[in-house]
């Protein structure tokens, strides 16, 4: 979904090594990916978001707006692939679309109008998910550059996402982490052209700082889990899936 929202949902099988093709059944070729999601505002109106998803393009997307104190909804957005159409209520109406994602994501809507500010939140929400089902150890004993809001779908943002944070946040990480794992701190290193690495204090006599390199797969993906609740406040939804992947299994639950 999230990479829908951004326009190319083909991102999802790139991520993956995935050939598109491949995951489509032989036996139907009309095969779609459905969502219905139903938002509610603070003025307790309600947006229902449907779209229907061909694999590589967008096939239908439609936006309902139902307000409280209305009987029906009202249509806020219509892309219908049958008769590529695309239109929003009041603004033209576009032929021949064909979109690889959302068009919330390539739709010029009006900056003036309130249904098109929520059809902006909706597709910031959906964009700004992040699922760490891919979470790599390999990944994340790489450095990294630039500034980031979390740690990437493998991990291999985690050297700039840590030394992005303040050193309140960076705290909070290691204090978690001392719950589970002797940790004395968690520092990062930046280095020429912008690359950054990560340096691991542990609480044993006479260790010096360790690289990613000579940490466990486990330390690594405890250190990504603990450095969820310091997400950028953008960040919608966080996705986990199999955490217990290298996680003794005796600190599990608490964690």
């Amino acid at each position: 979904m999230r990479e829908f929202a951004r326009g190319d949902a083909t991102n999802f099988f790139v991520d993956r090594g995935w050939d598109p093709a491949s995951v489509k059944p032989h036996f139907d070729a009309r095969m779609t990916f459905r969502a219905d999601l139903l938002f509610e505002t603070e003025s307790n109106d309600r947006l229902l978001w449907q779209f229907d998803w061909g694999t590589y393009r967008n096939l239908r997307e439609v936006v309902w707006h139902l307000p409280v104190d209305a009987t029906k909804p009202t249509l806020k957005l219509d892309l219908n692939r049958t008769r590529t159409i695309f239109h929003f209520p009041g603004g033209p109406r576009i032929e021949g679309v064909l979109l690889p994602g959302s068009v919330l994501f390539f739709a010029e809507l009006p900056t003036d109008d309130e249904s098109a500010c929520k059809l902006r939140e909706i597709s910031a929400w959906a964009q700004n998910m992040t699922s760490l089902e891919l979470l790599s150890p390999t990944a994340m004993r790489r450095g990294a550059r630039g500034n980031t809001h979390d740690i990437g779908t493998k991990g291999e943002r985690l050297a700039s996402f840590l030394s992005s944070l303040d050193s309140q946040s960076k705290s909070n990480v290691v204090a978690r982490l001392r719950r589970f794992y002797p940790i004395r701190n968690v520092d990062t290193v930046r280095k020429r052209a912008g690359w950054v690495d990560v340096r691991i204090a542990e609480a044993f006599r006479g260790m010096r700082r360790i690289t990613p390199t000579h940490a466990s797969d486990g330390l690594l993906r405890l250190i990504s889990l603990c450095a969820i609740p310091e997400f950028h406040e953008k960040t919608s939804l966080v996705m986990l899936d199999e955490i217990e992947d290298g996680i003794e299994p005796h600190i599990l639950p608490e964690l």
